[in-house]
């Protein structure tokens, strides 16, 4: 239903302001302004009232309390729902790595994380709950990462992994990345549901902006209307901290499907479809087994 434009303002104990379409339905351009106490009391009470039929549009910054598992649980909820997902982020995601790594004989955390024991406890098993979630919801929801292709080159050729995966090392051997791609196959050939597409750098951004500077940052939209935003700030010291913000907003939530669906339909089949990228990753494969046997590791 179409809603002519209309504003309220009101500064308690002062005066407050009406202001309302008269000669265009999108646009406030009329108004009435009064002073009279009685009003202005009035005026604020239907701001009340009106505040009382509002949602927040961001629930809280996620990690805010200090609970370091609290972002990793919180993604992990709203995953559990049907519905597929839609992600972006500045390395592959967590779908496409393999189950053992999260497992009882997962290895320990990464030296100067900022966890205790019981984060990491919570965090490591909400990992394997969202593996589970997907692999169940996979058999009837569509799933789809993007990831830019410089992220990629970085991860298969120097071992380089994005920072918001916290669970292990950022620089990982090349047996390690031989699983990970090996396991990425694996999930793209029994999946059908689920497609990752790789991106030029310059479709993120237009030429000389931040693009090529960019930190770490990952934003996800789910079936249940969730946003997820995560990325890394100075902090008073200087140092790099997580920054995660959490948006239930269904209008909000449509906007980031449609912004990604745009980015989806710029990457040229070859980087999007399944055959081509699970050809290219298999040529990977292959290139990483022999560095592996020429270095005899």
């Amino acid at each position: 239903t179409l809603t002519a434009a209309t504003d309220l303002l009101v500064i308690p104990g002062f005066a407050a302001a009406w202001l309302y379409s008269a000669q265009s339905a999108d646009r406030a351009d009329a108004g009435i302004f009064v002073r009279d106490p009685r009003q202005v009391r009035s005026m604020m009470a239907h701001a009340g009232q009106l505040a009382l039929q509002t949602e927040p549009l961001i629930t809280a910054p996620i990690g805010a309390s200090g609970n370091h598992a609290e972002p990793v649980v919180a993604i992990r909820q709203a995953e559990d729902l049907s519905g597929g997902r839609r992600l972006f982020k500045n390395g592959l995601s967590l779908f496409t790595q393999p189950r053992t790594w999260f497992d009882g004989d997962a290895p320990p955390p990464p030296p100067g994380l900022a966890m205790t024991p019981e984060e990491w406890r919570i965090s490591r098993d909400s990992q394997l709950k969202r593996i589970e979630a997907f692999e169940r919801n996979v058999q009837s929801d569509d799933y789809y990462d993007i990831c830019p292709k410089s992220a990629l080159e970085s991860l298969i050729r120097d071992g380089m992994y994005p920072r918001d995966d916290i669970f292990f090392e950022r620089t990982q051997t090349p047996r390690w990345r031989l699983e990970h791609l090996s396991n990425m196959v694996r999930v793209l050939e029994e999946n059908e549901r689920y497609r990752i597409g790789f991106i030029d750098d310059h479709q993120i951004a237009p030429p000389g902006s931040a693009a090529g500077h960019r930190l770490d940052t990952m934003w996800q939209v789910t079936g249940d209307g969730s946003v997820f935003l995560a990325t890394w700030i100075p902090g008073a010291s200087g140092q790099l901290m997580s920054a995660s913000l959490h948006i239930t907003q269904n209008t909000v939530a449509q906007g980031f499907r449609e912004y990604f669906d745009q980015m989806w339909n710029k990457i040229p089949p070859d980087d999007r479809e399944r055959g081509p990228v699970i050809s290219r990753l298999k040529r990977e494969i292959k290139r990483l087994e022999r560095r592996i046997a020429q270095a005899g590791e």
